[in-house]
């Protein structure tokens, strides 16, 4: 039997941009989203497979850490798949899982009263403070099919459409 190195890596603000304590206290609360979206995966109508067969999924804590990571050090997908040993397609899947896991449970920065969900929660809370940090990082994103939509994408910075 060889040996094999094993790493333990736990959460911080160098790896995933969180403290422990962050990051058990988002787990938590994103834990009822991911548990209502699995729920809506399985519902869906046409689903030919039976609830809870098949290959078991990793877990929440696994698959948040994973696409943080992913996100924080803005490596790349096979970068990241390799950091952790899984699948460079599961890096994707996750990261994908986790964005719309933290748009459908919202920011609630300090101040605010509840989530920021929506453009009219963003306003609310934009007038009743007076400074805040916008991160103006641009993403790519795929080219739009209309011509005046092309136009507004097109960045003179990269010289192509985000």
């Amino acid at each position: 039997m060889q040996p094999q190195h094993v790493v333990v890596l736990r959460p911080s603000r160098d790896l995933c941009g969180t403290t422990e304590a962050q990051f058990a206290e988002l787990l938590v609360r994103l834990a009822p989203f991911a548990a209502a979206a699995k729920t809506r995966r399985e519902d869906r109508p046409g689903r030919k497979r039976a609830p809870g067969a098949g290959q078991k999924g990793a877990p929440l804590w696994l698959r948040l850490m994973v696409a943080l990571t992913h996100l924080r050090q803005g490596s790349t997908t096979r970068a990241t798949a390799e950091m952790f040993g899984i699948h460079e397609r599961s890096v994707r899947n996750w990261r994908d899982e986790l964005e719309e896991l933290l748009a459908e449970h919202g920011y609630l920065p300090p101040g605010a009263p509840a989530p920021i969900r929506t453009f009219e929660d963003l306003e609310t809370f934009l007038e009743t403070h007076d400074m805040v940090m916008v991160d103006g990082t641009e993403v790519p994103s795929s080219m739009p099919i209309d011509w005046d939509a092309q136009r507004a994408a097109w960045s003179g910075k990269t010289k192509t459409t985000s």
